[in-house]
């Protein structure tokens, strides 16, 4: 109390507005820490961590990832966190672990979902659904709280590896995956997956994508995916920078031959030791 009216008392001396004191007997409390994926070069290893907000150093234990395949979702409350990993299963079982549900409160391992392979992209739809699309071109649903495998789909093609971020996205319809062979021959398709196990898809003229015409957003050798903000309507860009956007309700197709470029935002970043830390949030 005597500090406090010490403090007042000083306010009152400076000019400084008693609206104002608040600030001065109650400080803003300190940001809450920022959680990261990271590879320390000489440790070895992929964890999950926390981080300093200010120096994104690491704080406490992290959660051991293991092989990373470079795509996450959280869940809508984002308590949990899951993580496209490929590890052997546990406890002397069959098989591998695919997907890796961490609680974030405790950062401990919550959930190992064994998919026989590794994900390549994620979808964590409804609060225990979780939408993976996995290396070999299978979808399966899955309950977080316990693992199962609830559904089961197959894509027109195998995943890529490492698929996301350019390549998949989680929409208010389902997980949107954009799928097209490494010789880019043949057309592109969009699959859009959904908690219930329904898959749908449509195929995108590749030369409407590849439209010699369309020079303006030309950022990659691959078609990108973009989804709208409401998740309504999805954009892909060819390497030229024709596009076409697809309703997600009813899948139809209108072509752009001038599309606006897409970018994604960079979130990993190299660490001095070589290794690299990737900020969730």
């Amino acid at each position: 109390m005597l500090l406090i009216l010490a403090l007042a008392a000083v306010a009152l001396s400076v000019g400084i507005p008693p609206e104002d004191w608040l600030q001065l007997t109650h400080p803003a409390a300190p940001e809450e820490p920022r959680l990261g994926i990271m590879r320390r070069a000489r440790q070895g290893g992929v964890v999950l961590t926390r981080l300093d907000p200010l120096t994104l150093k690491p704080l406490g234990t992290p959660v051991l990832i293991g092989e990373y395949h470079y795509a996450w979702s959280f869940s809508p409350d984002r308590s949990q966190l899951a993580v496209a990993i490929s590890a052997p299963a546990a406890g002397g079982r069959v098989g591998r672990v695919g997907i890796r549900i961490v609680d974030l409160a405790r950062m401990e391992v919550a959930v190992d979902v064994s998919t026989g392979i590794a994900a390549e992209a994620l979808g964590w739809l409804k609060p225990t659904r979780l939408v993976a699309a996995l290396q070999t071109g299978e979808v399966v649903v899955v309950d977080t709280t316990t693992g199962a495998i609830l559904h089961r789909s197959r894509l027109p093609r195998p995943v890529d590896v490492h698929l996301a971020p350019q390549a998949a996205t989680a929409a208010r319809n389902g997980l949107v995956i954009l799928l097209e062979a490494h010789d880019r021959r043949g057309p592109v398709h969009l699959a859009v997956a959904d908690t219930e196990g329904g898959l749908r898809t449509v195929s995108l003229e590749r030369k409407r994508l590849d439209d010699p015409q369309a020079t303006f957003g030309a950022t990659s050798r691959r078609a990108r995916l973009a989804v709208d903000a409401e998740g309504e309507r999805a954009l892909v860009v060819g390497p030229r920078g024709g596009g076409a956007e697809v309703d997600l309700a009813t899948m139809r197709v209108r072509y752009r031959p001038e599309a606006a470029a897409i970018s994604h935002p960079e979130t990993v970043r190299e660490l001095p030791d070589g290794g690299w830390l990737e900020l969730l949030r």
